[in-house]
């Protein structure tokens, strides 16, 4: 390519070398990939995990009506062509004067908030079933603020023969970017909704929230960015309706995804493959899900998962995971329940590897303060 291009800028007509310079760039951007960066944040029990496996095309987070399933982000990707768009799903996020009575550590929160500073796109989902009460329009607005001051992915740059060209265009998308929405609104759980209408005023409730949001944003950074107040309108958020359950609605959204994409260097995510994570690590979400539907109240939450053994034979694969806890009435409730999240698992585990699963977990009593020095290796 750098070959052709020299000899275009040998050429002596002009007209000749502008107009083959410019049928060079068309194919430099056909051909280059691309990446959008993208966080899914949200009340906690909004449908993030299943919107992320939704979007991927796999199971890639655990999924349950119980608050809070998700502890860490768990990294997806969905590559459509030459684009790679990379979903980081993090835990529900919360005021932190409410940390205290969910019962939640700290860092749980600020996780959510610290995953939307590297992005290039937030999607903001929320119960559209559930009453919008102060405290819910409260974290809305943190969440808008952290998704408007995002400061795009960090990328790692390469030195292969695209770098020159892939930078370059990537600039003129970031500026291209400070026009545009950096989050949307995706109203989910949509069929639990009746009448219809009703969505319609819950737009319209957030869309205030986010108007004043980006209102006294521009107002601050005015001087800054250049930026007038009449153009809030192309910063506004799209708001899409969706049910992540019935998979209604995550087609637009997808292709809405696809095209704020920008060139990249490199995609984190292989090819073909929806995940980062290893294979333990996915039995680990998959197997959490399950205790996570089956045991009550907090119990779930102060279940630490161990892998011991993960082994592929000729006729299947072997799991041994230990089910680790710190108080003996938690080990008599996961015991009461260990064949129900064992033989539901397994199932499972067999759908995704395709062949025989032998699976076996074991509840562990750990006496020890310290819940998080808690061996942890997989063979």
């Amino acid at each position: 390519m750098f070959s052709i291009r020299s000899s275009v800028a040998k050429l002596r007509n002009p007209l000749v070398a502008r107009s083959l310079q410019q049928s060079l760039s068309t194919l430099d951007a056909s051909n280059v990939r691309k990446r959008l960066d993208v966080a899914i944040v949200g009340a906690p029990n909004a449908g993030k995990s299943q919107l992320l496996n939704v979007l991927t095309q796999t199971k890639v987070a655990a999924v349950s009506r119980k608050r809070h399933t998700t502890r860490t982000d768990v990294l997806g990707a969905r590559t459509v062509g030459n684009t790679q768009i990379v979903f980081k799903d993090t835990p529900g996020f919360l005021r932190l004067e409410n940390a205290k009575e969910e019962r939640l550590d700290r860092d749980l929160i600020i996780t959510a908030a610290a995953e939307m500073q590297y992005v290039d796109f937030c999607l903001l989902v929320v119960d559209s079933a559930r009453t919008l009460t102060d405290n819910y329009r409260h974290a809305l607005v943190q969440l808008m603020i952290g998704a408007i001051n995002s400061k795009g992915r960090i990328e790692e740059d390469s030195d292969d023969e695209e770098s020159e060209t892939v930078n370059e265009n990537r600039k003129k998308s970031s500026v291209d970017a400070r026009e545009t929405s950096k989050f949307a609104i995706v109203l989910n759980k949509v069929d639990l909704v009746d009448p219809k209408n009703q969505l319609i005023d819950l737009a319209m409730e957030i869309g205030e929230v986010a108007d004043a949001c980006l209102a006294d944003h521009v107002t601050k950074g005015k001087e800054a960015n250049g930026m007038e107040f009449e153009q809030l309108l192309n910063i506004a958020p799209v708001v899409f309706y969706v049910s992540a359950l019935e998979e209604e609605g995550v087609d637009d959204l997808l292709e809405f995804l696809l095209e704020k994409a920008s060139p990249c260097t490199s995609w984190p995510v292989e090819p073909g493959k929806s995940t980062n994570m290893t294979t333990p690590e996915q039995v680990q979400e998959l197997i959490r899900e399950k205790i996570y539907r089956i045991l009550h109240r907090e119990l779930p939450h102060n279940v630490h998962q161990v892998n011991r053994l993960f082994r592929r034979v000729d006729d299947g694969v072997i799991i041994h995971q230990d089910l680790v806890v710190f108080t003996k009435s938690h080990q008599k409730l996961v015991l009461s329940s260990l064949h129900r999240i064992q033989s539901t698992a397994e199932n499972d585990l067999k759908e995704l590897f395709k062949c025989d699963v032998s699976l076996r977990l074991h509840v562990k009593l750990n006496k020890s303060k310290q819940r998080r020095n808690v061996e942890d290796y997989s063979t």
